[in-house]
């Protein structure tokens, strides 16, 4: 079960544009993203929460995913703490936040909506800029936030549309490189857990009382016509062998050989043989313990 909250602005609305994170469970709109998302990405997806703690990242925003200071028109935005849960945000990426001028703390949209449901977020402002006290003797280096730009001037207007394009792409392009190794991260440890379980069922296998009849190579000299029938003999001390040298990625590998033993002996004993009764019964002790660990 999943809440249908946006973990960005902290409305509830439009939850066919709430995009899931495949690691925390936690929905954001793809609109609040900075830039934002104009479609779902393929394939498992994470946020920016996540891929911080994965890359070990100290500081990295937690709505556009960028880390550190940015420099942008002049305009030098830091990141800021929100003093309840932790996150960093830059305070244009997130101009809901509240400021407290008394205590010169962040609250960030979804800790303000926590505080008090009855007050809609839109009626937190950010920090007016131009009413805190400057200091004397100095000009700003930078354009405050609310300075008006010329809009008139073509060029630069242009340049700063190919600026944020680059940027979009560039944040799309590090997105999908963390998605896949944390993709890749997961299937790894997936992989070890099942081998693990396959290792267990060997061992069950070789105990097993009608497994003597395939625990080693067929004799070529009391059956000279085996290797000319069987084109891919296989064992159960192969396959413990396989096992050492880490040959095996999958379970999948594993089943495929234990199976070919069976099919090796089907193949080449009679069903009323003796081994061949054993192939049968071994085959479905086999098969009721991998659907008991795999399914």
């Amino acid at each position: 079960m999943y809440d249908s909250l946006s973990h960005i602005c902290s409305f509830d609305d439009n939850e066919e544009s709430l995009l899931l994170c495949d690691n925390c469970d936690l929905g954001y709109h793809t609109y609040c993203f900075v830039p934002k998302i104009e479609r779902i990405p393929d394939g498992d997806w994470y946020c920016f929460k996540c891929i911080r703690k994965f890359l070990g990242h100290k500081q990295m925003c937690y709505v556009c995913g960028r880390d550190g200071t940015i420099l942008k028109n002049n305009d030098k935005q830091i990141l800021s703490k929100c003093e309840k849960c932790s996150r960093l945000f830059h305070s244009k990426c997130l101009p809901n936040a509240k400021f407290f001028k008394t205590t010169l703390k962040w609250h960030c949209t979804n800790c303000v909506s926590n505080k008090s449901k009855n007050i809609r977020i839109d009626e937190f402002k950010a920090p007016d800029l131009e009413k805190m006290p400057r200091k004397r003797g100095r000009k700003r280096k930078c354009p405050l936030l609310n300075e008006n730009i010329d809009i008139d001037d073509s060029k630069k207007v242009k340049k700063q549309k190919e600026n944020e394009t680059k940027e979009a792409n560039n944040s799309l392009k590090k997105l999908n490189s963390f998605s896949e190794r944390l993709t890749l991260k997961k299937i790894k440890q997936q992989n070890e857990s099942d081998l693990y379980k396959c290792r267990i069922l060997l061992n069950e296998l070789v105990r097993h009382k009608y497994s003597n009849y395939f625990m080693f190579r067929v004799n070529e000299k009391e059956y000279p016509d085996y290797y000319t029938l069987i084109k891919e003999p296989i064992d159960l001390s192969t396959i413990k062998e396989k096992f050492k040298t880490k040959f095996y990625r999958n379970k999948e590998q594993f089943a495929y050989d234990c199976r070919l033993i069976f099919d090796n002996c089907e193949c080449y004993n009679e069903d009323d043989s003796q081994i061949g009764q054993a192939g049968h019964k071994l085959r479905a002790f086999f098969e009721t313990k991998w659907l008991k660990l795999f399914d």
